[in-house]
């Protein structure tokens, strides 16, 4: 059985990320918010680690697919779309979580 979250369930857990660190309702992520996300996201997978402004610009490297210096909800759609294809597949039953996606990504910092 597949646990790959569709897209309307993925859109959900972006949408929910936004609600949540994009504290100044711009619409975008920003170099402070991003940064907060990572450090939350080691954190609820109790994986200590500091996270540096080096770590937070390789992360938007990958993700900032305009590199303008922020995330919008396409491009962390996109990044989890890709993540998601790389950890998850069809015998996976290991259930997914929108934390163990941004550590994947993070990872690959």
């Amino acid at each position: 059985m597949s646990v790959i979250p569709n897209d309307t369930q993925l859109q959900n857990a972006i949408n929910d990320i936004f609600e949540q660190y994009d504290t100044d309702n711009s619409g975008y992520l920003d170099f402070q918010e991003v940064k907060r996300i990572i450090t939350d996201a080691f954190r609820s997978m109790n994986a200590q680690r500091n996270i540096s402004d080096a770590d937070v610009k390789k992360f938007l490297g990958i993700v900032d697919k305009n590199s303008d210096g922020r995330i919008t909800k396409e491009e962390l759609f996109g990044i989890f779309k890709e993540i998601i294809g790389k950890h998850y597949g069809p015998t996976n039953t290991a259930t997914w979580l929108p934390s163990k996606t941004l550590l994947a990504c993070a990872a690959e910092m």
